[in-house]
């Protein structure tokens, strides 16, 4: 599947799964060492896994073409 420019599918899964990756890991540290405020890094931690979990899930129908 090709996106805009075209862009691989691969690269553009990859880079949000990285960037779920990312915000769960940023949620973790800011939740435990209280530099922000814990409900926002509950938040953060909860859109991070749910961006894995769509765009694995996307990627996973893509190759069982």
């Amino acid at each position: 599947m090709q996106y805009s420019f075209g862009v691989s599918g691969n690269i553009i899964w990859t880079t949000h799964i990285l960037a779920g990756i990312f915000l769960i890991y940023i949620g973790y540290m800011a939740l435990n060492q209280h530099q922000i405020n814990q409900l926002f890094s509950l938040l953060l931690i909860i859109m991070g896994s749910l961006v894995i979990l769509y765009h694995s899930h996307l990627m996973y129908l893509n190759y069982n073409k």
